[in-house]
């Protein structure tokens, strides 16, 4: 999720909004998808869910979640990190 979101970054879910009328389009959720545990922003498409990562030079294309495997954890209202002097 660079640049917003880096590696170490420390991110506070809120877990009360899991449901998935909790999610406001374009914002920053974290929920797993089978085995592997995912933060990228959503977007409600219908009755389908669209997974965003702001590092394009990565995943450049929106992906489409499996409704089978998805489960919302919480939606992330907070990042940090440490700083570090190079």
């Amino acid at each position: 999720m660079l640049p917003s979101i880096g590696d170490g970054d420390l991110v506070l879910v809120d877990m009360s909004k899991k449901e998935l009328r909790d999610i406001i389009d374009g914002q920053i959720y974290a929920f797993t998808e089978g085995d592997l545990m995912k933060v990228k922003r959503l977007v409600k498409k219908g009755s389908k869910i669209i997974a965003i990562s702001d590092n394009k030079a990565e995943i450049p294309d929106p992906m489409e979640v499996d409704m089978e495997q998805f489960r919302l954890i919480g939606r992330v209202i907070w990042v940090g990190h440490e700083y570090k002097i190079e």
